[in-house]
């Protein structure tokens, strides 16, 4: 897959209007991902244990691979591949009070904000949808 280079130009013209470039940029984008990725969706990789560990680095943090031994998703937290566990419902007090190092990986609902967070570079991100 060849992502295209984002352009340098402005994104919209005076008139408010895309700028031509940056039309030719999404149109190429999206030929390319969609060409890219079946209609069934995304499939996540799959490997080994020796396989794992021989692909930790922090160039692919926050990447979800498939643990074919521990049969189980986990993610890459720059010093190891963790397991991501199913979520947990927590307030917001308690998903704060979760003590540093615990927190990657971890899936939690938080039931004061209604919003589902995620654990990544240990602290948490709120999950959002388009």
């Amino acid at each position: 897959m060849s992502i295209p280079s984002v352009p340098r130009a402005q994104i919209a013209e005076k008139d408010g209007t895309l700028n031509t470039e940056w039309r030719i940029y999404f149109d190429q984008l999206s030929f390319v991902l969609q060409s890219s990725f079946p209609f069934s969706g995304y499939k996540m990789p799959s490997k080994d244990n020796s396989e794992i560990s021989n692909l930790v680095n922090e160039d692919l943090a926050g990447g979800f691979i498939y643990n074919r031994e521990q049969k189980n998703m986990q993610v890459n937290t720059e010093e190891a591949y963790k397991p991501v566990s199913t979520y947990e419902e927590l307030s917001t007090s308690e998903i704060n009070d979760i003590p540093s190092g615990e927190r990657n990986g971890r899936f939690i609902y938080d039931t004061d904000e209604t919003s589902l967070k995620v654990g990544f570079n240990d602290s948490f991100l709120t999950v959002t949808t388009t």
